[in-house]
């Protein structure tokens, strides 16, 4: 049953009559939750709960003012799947109810604008510069906002043991890291770009790790 103060929309018949009827209210807070190169999984909330609902859910044109549909769904949450790479999409849902065989939908929901995966750089070396400092150098990737540059002692890259440097220089190749002290360190690239005030990032490029120079130089090796 939904509210009935906020569902309600007022009709008028061909004969002047004017009646109301029932539909439900748009979606709230459509989110991107996890996006790779080819989907992006979107989640959303509802203000007001029926029986025999669903949602639509489409992707809306700019240039033509139209929107397309994709799926309906039983779920507030769905994965638009088979997409292009490192592509800018705009996408609405709304919320239907079935009542004696007609069709209502509410209006539709804020419109998201959703990139999927940037490609991901491609690690080149990291090397120890000086006492407690590491230089790691990428090959840039064209079209980004910037990159993110991850450090640990961890190879895993557990979070406790992780370190995240963000660049807004999408010119940027390389980057000095200081205050380093452990006996090894793993790190990792990854690229990205903003839409809607949001990172969408690319995968992590391939991981280098760094050991503490001896007297015999440093050493360096690539893990696949």
């Amino acid at each position: 049953r939904g509210n009935v103060e906020e569902a309600a929309e007022e009709k008028t018949d061909e004969n002047g009559f004017t009646y109301t009827i029932m539909v439900p209210d748009a979606p709230l807070n459509l989110t991107p939750v996890k996006t790779s190169n080819s989907t992006i999984k979107i989640r959303w909330e509802v203000s007001s709960y029926w029986t025999d609902n669903g949602f639509e859910v489409c992707t809306y044109n700019a240039s033509t003012k139209q929107y397309t549909h994709l799926a309906y769904t039983a779920n507030t949450e769905y994965t638009l799947k088979n997409l292009k790479k490192d592509s800018k999409y705009v996408i609405a849902v709304r919320e239907y109810i079935d009542v004696n065989g007609e069709r209502r939908f509410s209006d539709y929901s804020q419109k998201l604008t959703a990139l999927t995966s940037p490609k991901a750089p491609t690690l080149n070396k990291a090397t120890y510069k000086s006492k407690g400092k590491i230089n790691v150098q990428w090959k840039k990737v064209s079209g980004v906002k910037g990159y993110l540059v991850q450090y640990s002692t961890s190879k895993s890259f557990a979070e406790k043991n992780t370190c995240t440097i963000v660049l807004s220089d999408a010119a940027k190749k390389e980057k000095a890291i200081s205050n380093l002290f452990a006996k090894t360190y793993y790190v990792r690239v990854c690229s990205y770009k903003s839409a809607g005030g949001r990172k969408y990032c690319s995968e992590w490029s391939n991981q280098l790790h760094q050991n503490r120079p001896q007297r015999q130089g440093p050493h360096q090796s690539a893990d696949r």
